[in-house]
């Protein structure tokens, strides 16, 4: 039998060569990885191949990579007894799916959100020709209002009150973003029309997430020329970029689809509650 261990570095190549399949599926394992990793991470190892990987960030996400019952029991294990160090649980929706049971059968612990994400790649060559110039990068001085509209985009999507959003979290994982590069928005008038930022920017791909179109301009093609527009400003030096997006947001994948992403995976998205 295997056992669920902290990563060793030793193993980066095999977890790397496991995390390439199937290719794109797994990109923010892998930039973890490329980037020394900064959560807590575990592999399952059985007669010297790797057969399961998870990472537990600091913004308390676990996302999982992996199949077999042994990896997903000694997960689910080790994540009921430590029930403080994360809320989300991300993955491929069948391997998910096994370790949540496993861990309900478990805990009483129950998710507030369970929910299927679409999995989505945009590659240069399926770019429609979109554009959208006055798309730009966001400066320091955008913050504020970038903060607003990400927390909206925070309620809607998460189904929370406005109120309880940390709006100060908010501005500094924004800030951190902004300093590197990676958020987009569209203005006018000072209001915010479109916004998008990168999670990872490496090498092997980028995912996008935190796309919030403003309420009274949905269903102008705003959301499908600023996505089509982010792709053309980065498809010549990355070789794809990918994004999640609830599965019954029927709206937004495909405008998504218009901007030339096409739908390559089922995941599971859980949120549970805070544990004190």
């Amino acid at each position: 039998m295997g056992t669920l261990k902290p990563h060793s570095p030793d193993l980066d190549d095999d977890v790397a060569e496991f995390l390439r399949r199937p290719p794109g599926l797994h990109l923010y394992l892998l930039d973890r990885l490329d980037a020394g990793l900064g959560g807590r991470s575990f592999t399952f190892v059985h007669r010297g191949r790797v057969e399961g990987f998870a990472f537990i960030g600091d913004g308390q996400n676990l996302v999982l990579a992996g199949d077999g019952r042994p990896f997903l029991r000694d997960l689910a294990a080790f994540a009921a007894a430590n029930e403080r160090a994360w809320q989300l649980a991300l993955g491929p929706w069948s391997e998910t799916t096994d370790f949540l049971d496993a861990y309900h059968r478990i805990t009483t612990r129950r998710p507030r959100l369970d929910r299927p994400q679409t999995y989505m790649v945009q590659t240069a060559d399926r770019l429609p020709p979109l554009s959208e110039p006055a798309l730009r990068l966001a400066t320091p001085a955008d913050l504020d209002i970038l903060s607003g509209a990400s927390a909206r985009m925070s309620a809607e999507d998460f189904d929370l009150d406005l109120y309880l959003i940390d709006r100060e979290k908010v501005r500094a994982g924004l800030a951190a973003k902004v300093a590197k590069g990676r958020s987009f928005v569209l203005l006018e008038d000072r209001e915010v029309v479109f916004k998008a930022d990168l999670s990872l920017l490496c090498e092997r791909g980028g995912q996008i997430e935190g796309v919030y179109t403003a309420e009274d301009r949905r269903g102008e093609g705003v959301a499908t020329r600023c996505m089509t527009e982010i792709g053309r400003r980065l498809l010549d030096t990355v070789p794809m970029l990918t994004l999640h997006v609830a599965a019954d947001n029927l709206p937004a994948w495909k405008a998504y689809e218009k901007s030339g992403y096409h739908r390559k995976a089922e995941l599971r998205l859980a949120i549970y509650p805070y544990v004190r």
